[in-house]
């Protein structure tokens, strides 16, 4: 999404999901401009309301717009902050981060930490219900003040925990990634709360890809405190590695019976396996689709080419060849 840097903003109304008061992750891509008309920030994300110093959390670029701040505020004012200057006219994926349990705040450029502190401020969680509470994507929350972002932000994410790099949205996500993202959410999600019954679904193929091990009933119990960056590009895992990688994560207070790595083989068969070639199946769709839509807006080369400029990273197709 582009804003203008002088009137652009998007308003999200307050609620108890953007109420973070202990970890929690403010992620994006941007690709930012020099601020416009003076103005001393830009929030890539902000919640807050009217009241002057009192905003629990924001992801912003301060003037002259290439510097990228995390900060978190708690009830009385008091706030901790870290930044790092950026290059201008660049996607780049910018992170920050607050871990509760250690009251470390990191601030991410690519996945490279590049600045940290430590601080027991925590935001807080309660914001004035008469003074427009909310939150501003490339601006403030309300009309009432400024801090306008000039650029783009993508992929845009609030996160109630602390991630780690290689959880955040910068690897480049295959057809396939997406497709198993809900058991990998769930693999996840799971291991952090320290157990999760997971069942298998049928296999959601078609029957002509699907074989008797298709239709897993049995349920596996993932329990560990373990992430899985293999696990992230599924489709690059023959079925030892997958199974191995399940294995892993477990650990040895929780092997797998014969009967769940049967389960696991079965899956694999089933989904990761026929599914290597839907990512190619996929882009052959999505090539001619995008040039249909370009004949439909009356685009020429010319004019397309400045568009694939300023294309967010993760695209889904490559550029045109040139």
């Amino acid at each position: 999404m582009e804003f203008d840097g002088s009137s652009q903003r998007v308003f999200v109304p307050d609620g108890p999901l953007f109420q973070l008061t202990q970890s929690f992750t403010i992620e994006a891509f941007i690709f930012t401009r020099p601020l416009l008309n003076g103005e001393f920030g830009g929030n890539v994300l902000f919640r807050g309301d009217d009241r002057i110093s009192l905003d629990p959390y924001r992801l912003t670029l301060d003037a002259p717009g290439n510097v990228v701040k995390f900060q978190v505020m708690d009830a009385s004012g008091q706030f901790a902050s870290i930044s790092a200057t950026i290059p201008f006219n660049e996607w780049l994926h910018v992170a920050g981060v607050l871990d509760d349990s250690s009251g470390s705040m990191k601030l991410y450029v690519d996945g490279s930490l590049v600045n940290s502190t430590t601080t027991t401020i925590r935001p807080f969680a309660l914001l004035d219900p008469t003074q427009n509470p909310g939150l501003g994507i490339g601006g403030l929350q309300s009309s009432n003040s400024q801090e306008y972002f000039n650029g783009f932000i993508d992929e845009l994410r609030l996160s109630n925990a602390a991630l780690l790099p290689s959880e955040m949205l910068i690897p480049e996500p295959s057809s396939l990634a997406l497709m198993l993202l809900g058991f990998v959410l769930l693999l996840h999600r799971g291991s952090r709360r320290g157990g999760l019954a997971l069942k298998l679904k049928p296999c959601p193929y078609p029957r002509s890809v699907q074989n008797a091990g298709c239709r897993v009933k049995k349920q596996i119990l993932i329990s560990s405190s373990k992430s899985s960056n293999k696990l992230l590009a599924v489709a690059d895992l023959d079925s030892d590695t997958w199974v191995g990688e399940v294995k892993r994560i477990r650990g040895k207070k929780l092997p797998l019976t014969d009967a769940g790595v049967h389960a696991l083989r079965d899956e694999y068969t089933c989904t990761i396996e026929p599914s290597r070639a839907i990512p190619v199946e996929t882009l052959k769709l999505e090539c001619p689709l995008s040039d249909l839509v370009n004949q439909a807006y009356g685009l020429t080369p010319a004019e397309i080419d400045p568009l694939w400029k300023i294309a967010p990273p993760r695209m889904p197709i490559p550029p045109p060849a040139t």
